[in-house]
């Protein structure tokens, strides 16, 4: 990039209103493209504008949680560097819904007690809310000093799921956190999922453009999230793991969103053989039925039939985002190197070899054959 060679430009000392907004709108953008609905039930999601929500967690009023470590310092948890004007995810929800609406209980530590979670309990049924939005998860770490033992959520944020379900209050867990922390003990007393990430200063007008619905999430889960941090396995595990029981709480590539595009077809559009070298035209048929416009990250997967050693059960090949209109079709062209079907071999080496190979996005599936050279047989 040249950003230390000699006589490199640097930003200057001072910017104009136009530039430092200018510089705001990829980062605000990325956050937003980036947050991950993973579970709706009923429809909690979007929240109405005339819902009264009750907010509480530990990550839910700090923009140090938000950023992560190497913010500002080495661990990230000093305030002082924060940038001015940030907000953090409940002063943004207050400005998006309107603070009357917002019923906010803080736990200022994570390592809130019992008797904080039964003073939040006691103020959800004070306040009647027809929703609670906890945030959950981690707050900044760096290196060594976020090394864990468990992947559970702590045991104080699981009760604090618990005590609030008790309430009869629907309830969305926000996770604020830049790995999965497990939590299928509360799982089914959640209502709503949302993976929040790292997503930085504009993380907190995100989240809550995302629970209001004014901005429909398209973000996809860049990893498969364990049940139990015993019993994980990745999305391009080998064919002999293929029944294995230990199925993900959230598979890699998963995300929802308020007005879903269905893919309808997959089709190849290469003629004749197909030779190692040649690149495969793939068309894809999308249709969205919803009452809105979405976003839709298509992920085309690859799948070795028949290989000198176990293949993976999937392998992702390519993606591409695309925007559909409210009850439209969409026809997505996409292109995969044959190049980049190979594995690497016994003898070590990174090699491609003819065969049955099966193409895949989300449920459409087909096959075709690849040669090494026209006359493979």
């Amino acid at each position: 990039l040249g950003l230390l060679d000699e006589g490199g430009e640097a930003l200057p000392a001072t910017l104009t209103e136009k530039e430092r907004l200018a510089l705001e709108v990829a980062p605000a953008q990325a956050a937003l493209e980036c947050i991950t609905l993973l579970k709706n039930e009923n429809d909690v999601l979007p929240i109405s504008n005339s819902a009264n929500i009750f907010v509480s967690g530990p990550t839910a009023n700090s923009l140090n949680a938000l950023n992560g470590g190497w913010s500002g310092t080495w661990q990230g948890k000093n305030p002082k560097y924060n940038n001015p004007g940030r907000k953090t995810a409940v002063e943004a929800l207050r400005e998006e819904f309107g603070a009357g609406r917002i019923q906010f209980e803080e736990l200022e530590s994570m390592d809130f007690t019992q008797q904080d979670i039964r003073r939040v309990s006691s103020a959800v049924r004070r306040s009647r809310p027809d929703v609670a939005v906890l945030f959950l998860g981690e707050m900044p770490y760096t290196e060594f000093m976020g090394n864990i033992g468990d992947l559970r959520l702590a045991d104080n944020q699981l009760d604090l799921v618990r005590a609030v379900r008790a309430t009869g209050t629907p309830v969305v867990a926000v996770f604020v956190e830049g790995r999965p922390r497990t939590f299928s003990q509360v799982e089914p007393d959640l209502d709503g999922v949302v993976m929040a990430y790292l997503a930085g200063d504009f993380a907190g007008p995100a989240i809550a453009k995302v629970l209001s619905g004014a901005f429909n999430p398209s973000g996809k889960l860049p990893f498969s999230w364990p049940r139990e941090a015993s019993s994980h396995t990745t999305y391009d595990r080998k064919h002999t793991e293929k029944h294995y029981s230990a199925r993900p709480q959230y598979a890699f590539g998963s995300g929802l969103s308020y007005s879903p595009v269905q893919t309808t077809a997959i089709r190849l559009l290469n003629e004749g053989n197909v030779v190692l070298g040649d690149t495969l035209r793939i068309e894809v048929d999308l249709e969205n039925k919803g009452d809105r416009e979405s976003a839709e990250v298509v992920m085309v997967f690859a799948q070795d039939k028949v290989a000198s050693i176990t293949p993976s059960v999937d392998k992702l090949k390519a993606y591409k985002r695309v925007s559909v209109g409210a009850k439209a079709t969409k026809t997505l062209r996409m292109s995969v190197s044959t190049n980049d079907l190979g594995f690497v071999g016994q003898n070590l080496e990174y090699v491609v070899e003819p065969g049955v190979f099966g193409l895949r996005v989300k449920d459409q599936k087909i096959n075709f054959e690849l040669k090494i050279n026209q006359h493979t047989q």
